[in-house]
């Protein structure tokens, strides 16, 4: 597994995105960031294979019906302005406008 710091990536991903941070650092391609965007996966790095375009096809095929709180099932909707892949407990979490994420104490 990467040392990836993960910082953008949503928890409920990590596992996706797993094997193409394993290529990237077989590869020594460097990984710039990872992120939801619009309900999607996006993996930036600074290089582009064959091999790479597939595993990444793969992930943002997943991604699209994981969760990307807890990695469990789920469908993307957009909510409050958000468009979010979330299974029903993190949606009906969301509707009632309580915190997806553990907040992190200082």
């Amino acid at each position: 597994m990467s040392d990836y710091d993960y910082d953008d990536c949503p928890p409920g991903w990590y596992k996706i995105v797993e094997p193409l941070l394993d290529h990237c650092e077989s590869e020594n391609y460097k990984v710039f960031q990872i992120k939801e965007k619009f309900g999607g996966l996006r993996f930036y790095t600074n290089q582009n294979d064959p091999k790479l375009d597939e595993l990444l096809r793969q992930a943002e095929n997943k991604a699209e019906e994981t969760c990307q709180v807890c990695g469990e099932p789920g469908s993307s909707k957009g909510s409050k302005g958000w468009i979010t892949v979330l299974c029903p407990e993190h949606r009906a979490k969301l509707n009632r406008g309580e915190y997806l994420y553990d907040r992190v104490s200082s």
